[in-house]
């Protein structure tokens, strides 16, 4: 089997080599990002079939990303503005629904073998206190794991090169990563019965999501400074991405 990782961090290559479009690259990845987004559908309805779904609970969800917000070192983000913008999950009216979720999911938890692919490694953020990562939450949470994925995939390609980037390739990194977050959005809503369990609102569920994708980001810092603190910047900017979305 290969995992989505490898497949993806092959076909940033060939798109940095090529300098083409995302969709003329060699190694397109639209296609397996659809396929992710079909798969976590199909993940979470499972799960919903065999936990049962749960009422929405936004004040706890907003409870466990301050807990993890005050975990995170000080000094590195700025922490007021994060928790401003966290705390707008609370004007949310349809947050959805809560279930049991995979709680850590990002590219290299998929693989892919002969017969299809499968999900692996349902322990949770181990950063998190088992109670934290138990609890039932928002399908969202995981979209917002992949969604992170991708960045961080487009960013590490542009790591690998060193200091031969241009504002060309910076570009097509983010042309790839937009193109795989829609595929998989697609891939999600597409011919499952998933997004019931979602905001039925758009404006609402892209709030929901970009509150999990914030604290995603925060939970990463922590995480790479305490493994890979060169890496840093990477979930830094995008907290700094999403504030600037908030603020404008």
């Amino acid at each position: 089997s290969t995992d989505a990782w490898q497949l993806a961090h092959t076909s940033l290559r060939d798109l940095l080599g090529s300098r083409l479009p995302p969709e003329e690259a060699g190694g397109d990845f639209g296609p397996e990002a659809l396929r992710l987004g079909e798969v976590t559908a199909e993940l979470h309805l499972a799960l919903a079939e065999a936990f049962g779904t749960f009422d929405a609970e936004p004040e706890l969800w907003l409870e466990d990303m301050r807990a993890q917000l005050a975990r995170t070192p000080p000094g590195v983000i700025d922490k007021e503005q994060v928790e401003i913008a966290l705390a707008r999950l609370l004007k949310v009216a349809d947050p959805g629904k809560a279930i049991r979720i995979h709680g850590d999911l990002h590219l290299g938890q998929f693989l892919r073998a002969d017969t299809g692919w499968f999900v692996i490694d349902f322990e949770g953020e181990p950063g998190r206190p088992v109670a934290e990562r138990i609890r039932p939450s928002s399908p969202l949470r995981d979209v917002a794991g992949l969604v992170r994925s991708f960045h961080y995939a487009a960013r590490a390609a542009l790591v690998e090169r060193g200091r031969d980037i241009d504002p060309e390739l910076a570009e097509l990194a983010g042309e790839w990563e937009a193109r795989a977050v829609d595929a998989l959005w697609h891939g999600y809503t597409r011919g499952t019965e998933a997004t019931e369990l979602c905001p039925g609102d758009e404006y609402e569920r892209q709030s929901v999501l970009q509150a999990f994708e914030l604290d995603k980001a925060v939970y990463e810092v922590s995480y790479e400074l305490a493994h890979r603190p060169a890496w840093v910047s990477i979930p830094t900017s995008a907290i700094d991405r999403v504030l600037s979305r908030e603020q404008g």
